[in-house]
């Protein structure tokens, strides 16, 4: 898709926040990737961080963004429900624009499994409306982890977060909700990719689950 799908949608402009995929053609290959092409579930997540984030405002709460050392409250956090607001309503219309985008019924993408080298270890996670493998490999020298969902459509977000296991400390994380038979790959930045034992953890947003790593990988 051309750089130029930006300034060629009738849709208004997708708020302009730095850790958000912030233009059209990314969004796009984002839902077609990831979502299958299902511009519903794209937006329902969007929906739903947006009642986490008015629940916190209601509630007097502040909300953090981990991945950037950030926290809103008060009218903070009211303009970025705000920008939320925008998005979903420039989502409502590009998934219009783009009808050809979506085919809830296409084949699951798996994203790169094909080229990824054999799994060192396949551990099941289960829980409550949670049911994922997690396979963990080395792509060179790079600790990578494939999780696949083998049960239904997550009912809210989760954090999908991965760790050094000498210090427990965070190098990256990610929300995101998974359908049925999606899978999605992560790996550790160039980076952190000497640093040793590497771990993966899901914390889902419906329920407490006790922190202990999913996977470890040593590349």
């Amino acid at each position: 898709m051309p750089a130029s799908a930006q300034e060629s949608s009738r849709c208004p402009k997708l708020s302009d926040v730095e850790w958000w995929t912030n233009t059209i053609p990314e969004v796009r290959r984002v839902v077609t990737a990831s979502y299958n092409g299902n511009w519903e579930s794209y937006i329902d997540r969007w929906i739903e961080q947006r009642r986490d984030l008015l629940v916190a405002y209601n509630a007097g709460n502040s909300v953090e963004i981990k991945s950037r050392a950030l926290v809103f409250r008060d009218d903070d956090l009211k303009d970025y429900i705000a920008q939320v607001d925008e998005r979903i309503k420039t989502l409502e219309c590009l998934k219009k624009e783009y009808p050809s985008d979506a085919n809830p019924q296409a084949p699951v993408r798996q994203p790169l499994a094909q080229d990824l080298p054999p799994a060192q270890k396949v551990e099941a996670v289960e829980g409550k409306e949670l049911s994922v493998e997690v396979a963990a490999l080395c792509d060179g020298k790079i600790a990578t982890f494939q999780i696949t969902n083998l049960g239904e459509l997550w009912p809210r977000l989760a954090e999908v977060s991965i760790y050094r296991t000498d210090t427990n400390s965070k190098v990256t994380q990610r929300r995101l909700r998974m359908t049925n038979s999606q899978q999605m790959i992560f790996k550790v930045p160039d980076a952190s990719k000497d640093a040793g034992e590497i771990g993966i953890f899901i914390e889902p947003a419906w329920y407490d689950r006790s922190f202990k790593y999913d996977a470890t990988i040593k590349c």
